[in-house]
């Protein structure tokens, strides 16, 4: 995780460490979405958002949520 989060000036997501990326969410207060989608351009963000991050993300193959801690 520390290797993920190396650089970064965010505290959600860490892409430091490729071809993995971190995500850190706050589960205990409740449901927590995640959206990955491509974009072109900068997108509009609701705001009801308290956070967004925007990570570069090459998909080579497969694609792969896991559960940590």
């Amino acid at each position: 995780m520390d290797d993920a989060f190396r650089g970064q000036t965010n505290d959600l997501c860490g892409a430091a460490a490729a071809p993995l990326i971190f995500f850190t969410t706050g589960r205990h207060t409740g449901h927590v979405g995640l959206s990955i989608r491509p974009n072109e351009r900068e997108p509009t963000l609701p705001e009801e958002w308290e956070k967004a991050v925007e990570v570069p993300l090459e998909v080579a193959e497969e694609l792969c949520l896991m559960e940590w801690g």
